[in-house]
């Protein structure tokens, strides 16, 4: 009988920095996201608002990993990365997961000039952004999960988007 490695040694995880650094690479190619999250006035779309350098926003305002900001320091809108639940699945072949973005805006920067929250905006753009891919790095198929309401503190509430995501081991 032939041994074969554990799912432990096939299960490859060196990727995983990379795939969150090409989603919010996806998300400052959009310009809407982009002026949504690092413009904090209700016309975040009008031209004189335009945000010349949008990695800027990358550590400060998209971050890869769940972040609280601080009630009295912080101010603005948050996008964040969690990759959750990874296990494998498909008689090993396969490993599932999933990706959340959680989407957060202070109280007083929700409400926008365009008929729509702020945070439902970002909503919308991100999965116009990433539910017609059919690969997002080493990432294979996406598919959406949930979405639902969050409070992150007293000052801040949003969305959580989720897909659950599909890759080969």
């Amino acid at each position: 009988m032939k041994n074969f490695p554990s799912i432990e040694n096939r299960v490859d995880f060196s990727q995983l920095g990379k795939d969150k650094f090409i989603i919010m690479s996806k998300i400052i190619e959009n310009d809407k996201l982009v002026q949504a999250i690092g413009c904090d006035f209700s016309d975040f779309l009008s031209e004189e608002r335009k945000i010349d350098n949008p990695s800027d926003l990358l550590k400060e305002r998209i971050i890869p990993f769940k972040f609280v900001p601080k009630v009295d320091e912080s101010k603005g809108t948050f996008l964040t990365l969690s990759f959750d639940e990874y296990q494998p699945t498909d008689g090993q072949k396969f490993k599932k997961g999933k990706i959340s973005f959680w989407i957060f805006s202070q109280n007083d920067k929700q409400y926008t000039d365009y008929g729509i929250l702020r945070t439902d905006f970002i909503v919308d753009e991100i999965h116009k952004t990433f539910c017609r891919s059919q690969k997002i790095g080493n990432i294979g198929r996406v598919e959406f999960d949930l979405l639902s309401g969050i409070s992150v503190n007293e000052n801040y509430h949003g969305s959580v988007l989720r897909y659950r995501v599909y890759d080969w081991m």
